[in-house]
Order: structure tokens, then C-alpha cells, then sequence
């Protein structure tokens, strides 16, 4: 019986892929790099930690080194106006209601600051739906050169004293696969948000879907087969 879906965040519950481009391009233009980020690069190339993802995108790392206070202080300066009027992912607030209807926990866990999803996810109206919301501290960078996520949930799983079978990751990127076959958990991988198709497909989820109402399915057959 499927217990718990952990949710990834920005790009998964959260439609912001697009705002979060615009906010990189505005960091671009304010580091003095005369380049773009189209949606297909961001797709091909984003990841976490974000030295990597620069290093992806064709910057040095002396280049990140100099420049990671501009790069961490400037997207958010860029990200949080945008952030305000984000929706959410279509079929979400559907998803989680029927969730919590079927006595199935639903969590958060993020590599973005826990205060600022707790806002967001009040001004959805999603908040009650969920038992916890896990993601950084304010003002922790620690994201610009490690993962971190995957202790989040990790510690949640041991804390609710449930077995790997009981547990679906879903996300939109390559992280949460990892995550999810590093803790021998059931993965869930949604297209369009951070990631493309290719690569999330590259990483062998065990489910890929391209709507969250997909996942109704997927609890069904996992709590019924």
C-alpha cells in the first residue's frame, strides 16, 4: 500500500518553469553575459548543484567562483516577484484532494527555502494537504555546490517508520529519480517543468506521466495489483 508521495517543489506543483528562465535571463544580463536561455537549453541543462549546471551551460568554474554571491542573491532578486503569481501545475489541487482523501500523506521536499513554499502554498490554498514541507533554511547556498535533498527524505521515510514499497517520489527532474533509486523508493517522473523528456526517460523512472492526474492511476495499481 502506497503511504506517502513526496513531491519535488518548483516545476513539479509549482508551474514556474517559465518565470524561473525569465529570472536567469535577468541574472545573465546583470552578470554582463551577453546569452539567452531558451527553454530548450534550460530543459537540457539545469540541474542541481548549480556549478554544475553553469559548468553545463558553458561557464568556467573560476567564472561561478567569482560570480556565486551575484548568482545566488540575483535570481531570487529576479525569481521571488515572479513567484507571486505562479500557479499551480495543472490537475494538482485534484491530485492532493483526492490524496487526502484516500488516507495517502503527501509531503514537500525541495531544494528552495521551506518559508518561501510554505507562503506559496498558502496562497494556493494547498497547505492543509500536506503532513510536512521540507526544503533550505533562508539564506542557505548550500545548493550551489551539493545535493542536499535526498536527507530530507530520507529522514522523513525513517521518522514515519515506512517501508520503501510505501513510498512514491514525483518530480520533474533527474534529481528525484536518483533520489528515489538511491532509497530503493518508487519513482514517479512528470514531464514539462525542469527537465526534458529525454532525460528524464535517460534515468529509467519507474512511471512517467504527463499530468499529475496520471499519478491517481499509478496509487491505484500499486495499492491494488
Amino acid at each position: 500500500m502506497i503511504k506517502l508521495v513526496a513531491f519535488d517543489w518548483n516545476g513539479t506543483l509549482l508551474a514556474d518553469t517559465l518565470p524561473s528562465i525569465q529570472a536567469e535571463n535577468s541574472l545573465m544580463k546583470e552578470l554582463g553575459v551577453n546569452k539567452k536561455i531558451t527553454l530548450r537549453e534550460y530543459q537540457n541543462y539545469f540541474c542541481i548543484p548549480i556549478n554544475e549546471y553553469f559548468k553545463a551551460l558553458g561557464f568556467s568554474e573560476k567564472f561561478f567562483a567569482q560570480n556565486s554571491t551575484t548568482i545566488f542573491n540575483g535570481f531570487y532578486k529576479y525569481y521571488e516577484p515572479l513567484e507571486k503569481k505562479c500557479r499551480t501545475r495543472g490537475g494538482t489541487k485534484q491530485i492532493l484532494a483526492w490524496l487526502n482523501k484516500s488516507q495517502v500523506a503527501a509531503v514537500i521536499y525541495s531544494n528552495h527555502f521551506s518559508d518561501h513554499i510554505k507562503k506559496q502554498t498558502a496562497r494556493l490554498k494547498i497547505s492543509g494537504h500536506f503532513a510536512e514541507i521540507l526544503g533550505r533554511p533562508l539564506n542557505d547556498d548550500s545548493h550551489m555546490r551539493s545535493r542536499g535533498k535526498i536527507a530530507l527524505l530520507k529522514n522523513c521515510i525513517k521518522k514515519r517508520g515506512l517501508r520503501k514499497e510505501e513510498v512514491i517520489t514525483l518530480g520533474d527532474t533527474e534529481e528525484e529519480i536518483d533520489i528515489g533509486k538511491s532509497l530503493g523508493i518508487i519513482t514517479v517522473a512528470i514531464t514539462g517543468g525542469y527537465n526534458s523528456e529525454t532525460r528524464l526517460k535517460k534515468r529509467h523512472p519507474d512511471f512517467l506521466i504527463h499530468n499529475m492526474l496520471e499519478l491517481k492511476k499509478i496509487v491505484k495499481k500499486l495499492n491494488y495489483k
